[in-house]
């Protein structure tokens, strides 16, 4: 299933066969292929098919692991795809009347002969919209993807997605104090770093100035320490001096505290990586042909992939990342307010309140904080439209009315994010945030497995159990932990109260490709699809209201959102149409 050539379907006979990466396990009238780990020595495919026989549909729940899998029972006549909750495996399946076919890449559906590549305009709409996608739809028309942590049953030509993983009925975890809390958090991402690195002596790791890939990389460190190995630690860094004045509560070089983290661990080589090196739209191009998607930040996946190619050449096979951390272990607790007043804690929530004030947050955020998620999404929406905060229709470059078409509002995601509490929240982030296609990407890019033990199912689970407060202790957001990695990281990343600003040079680099910029939005111009869902005169006015350096400025960022985000969806579009999209790693026609 990782091979995107490799594709599996089911017409009047089942034809399976396996591909590299895959492994096969037949037992009685049990077909299973797996791609993925298994956690636990005592873990195998046999023990899979056991959990089918006594679990049934059910089974994936109690799979320990990461993985995207197929299975097969001849005597009952059903099919069951699962993925688990991490998602960093893809699995695709098409399906109509009779017929039923699945693939690891969407890409391995059309090696059959008979489909052929074409856009899904609501996928498209709905992305340029911000607005999550629906019963695991894909940028491809009638190609599906297993949901995380879900699976989809075919059976006697009948299909049925069913969700084995519920993080909202994560019961709440009471403990006596935040220490318990913190221990409880250090020995489960112990758990989840260590089950993921158990079978390398030596591992790549993203390290940020930030405390999600510093506590995944420390803790790495830590347990390689004790075994002889090493982490290889990769830090983007911008290739221009940039003003961190210009970025609010930013630091725009992360280079100095990610140095300070490695400079604790004789094991850990620390390697730096400029955000862009050579041409952004070949990174570009090349990332979205092996995701298969349009890539939502262009300048991250630069430094993404190049960071991948860099660990390949040193001979690393795996590579560590904090991706979910923001919204599990390094959760930063500010929206504990409004769970404090819906609950009648009023004492508390003033006491939160002024101890947030203390620490340098404005009365007004506090405040809005803990009232916003008590309203409801269209009162909040109001709210500020009066303000003035409402979001600019071409902020990502879609057109309105093309939205619109489908019953999407291009505003609908500010307001609706913004009245949800932070357990909502997190839950809505950790199931609906799909990573796998970018994952699946670098690893047939590079040959390099990407792994987050921040989104490990106990570490989503743990963090979900725990209270609101507890992660912003006497108003300082991120409490929990600092607290779990006291002494384990250097006091300048512990102390840090502003995020690191990724890509910050990125408009600088943008403006030595303004000639390719404007040229890709003249062939936009020629393809039906893309002129129906951005708003090319927009996007051509902001290149022409390029502004001149410096650009170490907020309001600048929009060159590397709005403007390259619409440009990744056009291209995209146009290579798909014109039949580019696969050429470098596959042919359709093939």
């Amino acid at each position: 299933m990782p091979t995107s050539r490799q594709a599996f379907w089911y017409d009047d006979v089942v034809s399976l066969a396996g591909s590299d990466g895959v492994l096969t396990c037949i037992h009685e009238k049990l077909v299973l292929f797996f791609d993925g780990r298994l956690f636990g020595n005592e873990v195998s495919l046999l023990n899979i098919l056991q959990a089918y026989r006594r679990w049934g549909n059910e089974f994936p729940r109690y799979i320990p692991g990461e993985f995207a899998l197929a299975l097969w029972d001849s005597e009952s006549h059903r099919l069951i795809l699962a993925r688990d909750v991490t998602g960093y495996r893809p699995l695709h399946y098409w399906v109509r009347g009779e017929q039923f076919r699945f693939a690891s890449d969407a890409r391995g559906l059309f090696a059959h002969g008979d489909l052929t590549p074409a856009a899904n305009p609501e996928r498209i709409a709905r992305w340029l919209s911000g607005i999550p996608a629906t019963s695991g739809a894909t940028f491809f028309q009638d190609i599906l993807t297993v949901p995380m942590g879900h699976t989809v049953v075919w059976e006697r030509g009948r299909v049925t997605v069913r969700d084995f993983w519920q993080p909202a009925k994560t019961p709440c975890l009471r403990l006596a104090d935040s220490r318990e809390y913190a221990e409880g958090l250090r020995s489960v991402l112990d758990q989840a770093v260590r089950e993921r690195i158990s079978a390398f002596s030596t591992v790549g790791s993203h390290l940020s100035g930030g405390l999600d890939s510093s506590s995944v990389t420390a803790t790495a460190a830590k347990i390689l320490q004790d075994r002889g190995g090493r982490v290889t630690a990769f830090t983007a860094a911008p290739t221009v001096a940039i003003d961190d004045a210009g970025f609010p509560r930013r630091f725009c070089d992360e280079t100095a505290h990610a140095a300070s983290t490695a400079a604790l661990y004789p094991n850990i080589d620390h390697v730096v990586i400029p955000n862009l090196s050579g041409n952004i739209f070949e990174s570009l191009d090349r990332m979205s042909s092996a995701s298969e998607c349009p890539q939502l930040n262009p300048g991250n996946s630069s430094w993404l992939l190049a960071m991948s190619a860099d660990a390949s050449s040193r001979g690393l096979r795996a590579m560590l990342t904090g991706a979910n951390g923001n919204f599990t272990i390094s959760w930063d607790g500010r929206r504990a307010l409004s769970g404090l007043i819906a609950s009648g804690r009023i004492a508390a929530a003033a006491r939160l309140v002024s101890a947030m004030r203390s620490n340098g947050s404005r009365w007004s955020s506090a405040v809005k904080s803990g009232v916003r998620p008590l309203l409801p999404s269209s009162l909040v929406r109001m709210l500020g439209s009066f303000s003035g905060r409402q979001r600019v229709q071409a902020e990502i470059g879609v057109r309105r009315e093309f939205a619109e078409n489908f019953g999407l509002d291009p505003e609908e995601p500010v307001w609706w994010l913004e009245s949800l509490d932070g357990r909502s929240l997190r839950i809505w982030a950790v199931r609906d945030r799909d990573f796998g296609g970018h994952m699946a990407g670098l690893r047939s890019l590079t040959g390099v497995e990407q792994m987050d033990p921040t989104a490990d199912r106990r570490v989503m689970e743990f963090c979900l159990s725990i209270p609101e407060e507890h992660y912003c202790a006497n108003g300082c957001g991120r409490s929990l932990i600092r607290e779990a990695m006291s002494g384990i990281l250097p006091p300048e990343v512990l102390e840090e109260r502003r995020k690191g600003r990724q890509s910050a040079d990125l408009v600088f680099h943008l403006a030595r490709e303004k000639g390719e910029i404007m040229a890709e939005l003249q062939r936009l111009k020629k393809v039906d699809l893309a002129v129906k869902c951005l708003d090319l005169p927009a996007l051509d006015e902001l290149v022409r209201s390029w502004p001149a350096p410096p650009y170490g400025r907020r309001e600048y960022l929009k060159y590397g959102t709005q403007l390259m985000r619409a440009i990744s969806m056009g291209r995209f579009i146009r290579r798909l149409e014109e039949g580019t999209l696969f050429r470098d790693q596959f042919s359709v026609a093939a």
